[in-house]
């Protein structure tokens, strides 16, 4: 038998969250920007709004909302998918060679900066305004014993469609 659940389509309003991350992973579907290129899928739940920009804003029923974002996968200091790790492990940089275990920063929890922001891709030209993560770092939560703090190896649905490498 197969269950489907209604989720929460209305848009995440600009403020500050706490996510938590559930799942990031290769995707498998094709990019609507067609490039061919591998890129992630990361599946944050909303844990708690901290606060919303627009104080008129309603925050009822945000919290347990999927919000779903991709990336490409690369981890060149200039992407995105970069930028986020680095804010997960707390770090201002990731040494070159150094492998990251995404295991370690899924189920974490993370205080997260969201809005709009500029994009422009490069293939086409193509240019907006996307509502997405602008900043993220780990969320320490004193009340908490078992929380693991992300760490480097060796040493319902809001979807936000990514462009190739966007500047974070």
């Amino acid at each position: 038998m197969v269950t489907f659940e209604v989720t929460n389509d209305a848009k995440l309003p600009a403020g500050e969250y706490l996510f938590r991350l559930m799942d990031v992973g290769l995707d498998t579907e094709p990019s609507q920007f067609g490039n061919g290129k591998p890129r992630m899928k990361w599946i944050f739940r909303v844990e708690s709004v901290l606060e919303l920009d627009d104080e008129n804003e309603d925050d009822r029923g945000l919290v347990g909302t999927d919000v779903w974002q991709w990336t490409t996968n690369s981890m060149r200091a200039n992407s995105t998918q970069y930028a986020w790790i680095v804010g997960m492990m707390g770090k201002k940089s990731i040494e070159k060679g150094q492998k990251v275990d995404s295991q370690t920063l899924v189920d974490q929890v993370y205080k997260v900066t969201w809005g709009d922001k500029h994009y422009t891709i490069q293939q086409t030209g193509e240019s907006g305004t996307k509502t997405t993560i602008l900043t993220i770092k780990p969320h320490r939560n004193r009340n908490r014993d078992d929380e693991r703090e992300p760490v480097a190896a060796g040493n319902r649905h809001q979807s936000v469609e990514r462009s190739d490498d966007e500047d974070f």
